[in-house]
């Protein structure tokens, strides 16, 4: 027993990190608006390196999707005919 559960541990003793489905999620949350991934470890309290090694793609891909998401919007408004302040920024912007 002592051997299964040494080997489920670390060297530095604490047990390996398991992500769960809702660490995926806070993760994804908390990246897409641009918490720093020291503070994003934190609240899973885990290492950021634990962090990273988990969760590379999710972090370098979350605030993209986000700013894709937001930019979709903003179009969708601009080019709805509804929001002239939204055309004339789109407009502006784009130039």
């Amino acid at each position: 027993m002592e051997a299964e559960e040494a080997a489920e541990r670390n060297p530095s003793g604490r047990p390996r990190y398991q992500p769960t489905e809702q660490d995926h999620k806070i993760v994804q949350a908390m990246a897409a608006v641009g918490i720093p991934q020291e503070d994003i470890s934190c609240v899973l309290d885990i290492d950021a390196k634990t962090l990273r090694l988990h969760f590379r793609e999710t972090l370098d891909k979350a605030a993209i999707q986000a700013n894709a998401k937001v930019a979709a919007t903003m179009f969708a408004m601009a080019t709805s005919g509804t929001c002239a302040p939204m055309t004339a920024m789109w407009l502006k912007c784009r130039r």
